[in-house]
């Protein structure tokens, strides 16, 4: 009788005084947009990364995509990856299939496949492959070894099995998610316009009583941030810099660099490298601490420049506090 007593006395204190379930804590380090293989210092920065998550103990950390090519001039940083102090959990980028596909850039780096999910505690990290374009009869396809140069409006999306896949995973009320890709989902930054039927997915997910904590990503090297239909859409900035486009383009910025990539003169680097200590309780509330950089080009006219792009341009990470 003994164990009835017991469950019975704990039902009667939680009615009379409540009863609240434990806090459960995940801590992670994000980072986006390395581009190792187009800096010149794509080592140092990721070294920079790594340690930074060892000094802070985080539990694991999460890569949103171009990162580095699946090659064997990157056997190094794939080393860097296998000894880091806790899991590293990529998002496969446009710029990491300019050379590779996608199984390549999986088998590489240790991925299960291009999308998929991991657990952490009450929580449940979904990584979607944002690496889809409509073709000129509007098929979809699949990015393979760069062929991917189409108008914006037409990539950047996530296939039609990945959002049936996606719907099911939602199904489940249990976890807590967090949704992961390179590519946003709100891809025209406050309103989502090629990707809104996968926005409609996640809303319809929550309406339905699934808790999605936050739909975070990079691609735009943006330090940005937007809440649509009750959706935390997150978007983080490059750890490396901020690519100018044509109109900016510098020939002078790097001419002293052993890197010859010819899309040099279209970045202006930060001075420091950029990364967010993220931190999710399961009481509804999202912890980001980010870091202050500068450009490391005083000369490109950054008015003229924010007035050409839709979003935040800045050297920076905000801290930010997010409710869900």
């Amino acid at each position: 009788m003994k164990p009835f007593l017991n469950t019975t006395l704990i039902l009667t204190v939680c009615f009379l005084f409540g009863c609240t379930p434990k806090e459960q804590t995940v801590r992670f380090l994000l980072f986006s947009d390395l581009h190792a293989d187009s800096i010149a210092d794509g080592r140092e920065r990721l070294q920079t990364i790594l340690q930074a998550g060892a000094d802070q103990q985080v539990d694991f950390f999460v890569d949103l995509g171009d990162f580095a090519q699946p090659s064997s001039a990157n056997e190094p940083l794939r080393e860097m990856i296998a000894q880091a102090s806790a899991p590293v959990y990529h998002a496969i980028g446009s710029q990491d299939l300019t050379k590779a596909d996608k199984k390549e850039f999986a088998a590489f780096y240790g991925l299960p496949a291009s999308h998929y999910y991991f657990d952490k505690g009450p929580f449940r990290f979904v990584v979607l492959d944002s690496n889809f374009f409509l073709d000129a009869e509007g098929n979809e396809q699949t990015y393979d070894h760069g062929n991917f140069d189409v108008a914006e409006i037409r990539h950047g999306r996530f296939s039609s099995e990945q959002q049936e896949w996606l719907t099911e995973l939602l199904k489940n009320k249990k976890p807590i998610y967090v949704i992961l890709s390179h590519a946003p989902i709100n891809d025209r930054i406050s309103t989502p316009n090629k990707n809104r039927d996968l926005h409609q997915i996640i809303k319809e997910a929550m309406n339905s009583g699934t808790r999605i904590a936050a739909v975070m990503a990079g691609y735009n090297h943006s330090d940005n941030y937007q809440v649509i239909d009750r959706i935390n859409y997150y978007q983080l900035n490059s750890a490396s810099y901020f690519w100018t486009g044509n109109d900016f383009i510098n020939n002078k910025r790097y001419q002293n660099s052993d890197n010859n990539d010819p899309e040099l003169p279209n970045q202006i680097s930060y001075d420091t490298t950029l990364y967010a200590l993220v931190e999710i309780n399961s009481q509804g509330t999202i912890t980001i601490k980010g870091m202050q950089g500068e450009f490391a080009d005083p000369d490109t006219d950054l008015e003229q420049l924010r007035k050409r792009y839709p979003f935040p341009i800045s050297s920076s990470i905000k801290d930010r506090e997010l409710t869900y």
